[in-house]
């Protein structure tokens, strides 16, 4: 994850309704939702941990995704 998007959606978080984040590395991806999270005073990052080699795993990720919307 880029320093720099992860600065500006900390930064940005109280205006927002929801952001979804995929990354392989759960615990930069849990902190970053953390942080978020924090900083906009509610649940509005969610974190999906995804390995984007993992073709096979796609399409139950999007259901994931399309489920918590």
């Amino acid at each position: 994850m880029h320093a720099d998007r992860a600065r500006l959606d900390r930064g940005d978080a109280r205006g927002l309704e929801r952001e979804l984040f995929v990354a392989r590395r759960a615990d930069a991806l849990n902190t970053l939702c953390d942080q978020i999270n924090t900083a906009a005073g509610r649940p509005l990052a969610r974190a999906y941990v995804h390995d984007v080699t993992d073709t096979a795993a796609i399409g139950p990720l999007f259901e994931n995704i399309l489920r918590d919307l």
